[in-house]
């Protein structure tokens, strides 16, 4: 899923997320900050100085909230120099 900048124009949020009693939750976070800056976050790295994984549920109704190819995730994910 992927949500555009809400606070810097320009941004990106990508989330790979499953379903938990009823809530969808985020289990890898991708930011994409505006100057193209990549942090990934999951399990292995929950938070950095930069910041962390959501811990709120997904609202699939916001209308900022789009869905993504897993290869659009995945390639962003694997490309990403914040290992």
């Amino acid at each position: 899923m992927d949500h555009e900048g809400l606070v810097n124009e320009g941004a990106r949020w990508l989330w790979e997320a499953i379903v938990v009693d009823h809530e969808t939750v985020a289990v890898k976070q991708i930011e994409q900050d505006s100057s193209g800056a990549v942090h990934r976050y999951w399990w292995r790295n929950i938070e950095d100085d930069a910041g962390g994984l959501t811990d709120q549920a997904l609202d699939l109704a916001d209308p900022g909230l789009t869905p993504v190819s897993r290869s659009t995730f995945s390639a962003l994910w694997d490309s990403s120099t914040d290992k």
